[in-house]
């Protein structure tokens, strides 16, 4: 795999956040918290693209009203994006990163064994360290 985009950071001038505190957590401080604008309002069609992310908003607001929150100078990380030796793009931004034709990738762009040898030393079944 080449690397065709270095992981890196993009820094803003201000972030704002939509926090809800976390009743489930023993911690007082835990929050759920989305990306919003200055007026609180959640970009709905990106949330769609992440199902577990839309429930917990969903939840969140059942419970009741947010709290928006500016942090000035919020970073995002910018994942690395390698090409794969079928020359489609991957992101690499997981511990495993799969490309459509099959080939597995570690965080770094290194190429990983074909699953059927994952856990063989250890005995885990490949889903074990999917």
């Amino acid at each position: 795999m080449k690397i065709i985009q270095k992981k890196s950071w993009i820094t803003h001038p201000d972030v704002w956040r939509l926090e809800f505190p976390n009743p489930d957590s023993p911690h007082a401080s835990a929050r759920y918290s989305f990306s919003c604008n200055e007026e609180g309002e959640v970009d709905m069609e990106n949330l769609k693209e992440r199902p577990l992310a839309l429930q917990s908003y969903q939840k969140c607001v059942a419970r009741g009203p947010g709290k928006v929150v500016c942090f000035p100078g919020g970073r995002d990380r910018v994942h690395a994006i390698g090409r794969c030796d079928c020359g489609r793009e991957v992101v690499l931004n997981s511990f495993t990163n799969s490309c459509p034709c099959g080939a597995d990738y570690n965080w770094n762009g290194q190429a990983l064994a074909c699953r059927s040898q994952w856990g063989e030393e250890t005995g885990e079944h490949w889903t074990d360290c999917y």
